[in-house]
């Protein structure tokens, strides 16, 4: 199978509908980026390595790959970087207007419902990201997605 190069050494949307892409796919996401979350009784870690890769080719060795969303949520992302700054700039944009029309932060769980529900919607296109959600709110404590 032929692969249409988008960047990143990652195949075009068009060409994931096979299982022959799905499988390369998934072996490239296997060799890329490390995050981990843990998730405390006082509060919630994240971590992440710090080089940018593709594939086995180093692109620079201090990336950034920890956003934060809210004052009191953060995401960590692996993938594609044009579809990990796309989610996490809607992901503050939803997170402000639900603090401006509630007058109080979104709960981190809402926030990764809406994750999910953002991802989800780009069907039959993909993201090509991994986040993991961690932030600490009044409604559960410390939680991480």
């Amino acid at each position: 199978m032929a692969w249409v190069d988008v960047g990143g050494g990652l195949p075009a949307p068009t060409k994931l509908r096979s299982e022959e892409a799905l499988r390369e796919l998934k072996e490239r996401v296997l060799r890329g980026t490390t995050t981990i979350g843990l998730r405390c009784a006082d509060g919630v870690v994240l971590a992440t390595d710090r080089r940018v890769t593709a594939g086995y080719y180093i692109a620079h060795k201090r990336g950034k790959k920890i956003y934060a969303i809210d004052d009191h949520v953060a995401a960590t992302v692996a993938g594609a970087v044009a579809d990990a700054q796309k989610l996490v700039d809607t992901l503050r944009v939803e997170a402000k207007l639900y603090r401006y029309d509630a007058d109080r932060p979104i709960p981190v769980k809402a926030l990764a419902t809406l994750a999910s529900n953002v991802l989800f919607s780009a069907r039959p296109l993909i993201y090509v990201v991994r986040v993991l959600l961690g932030g600490v709110d009044s409604e559960e404590g410390p939680a991480l997605y």
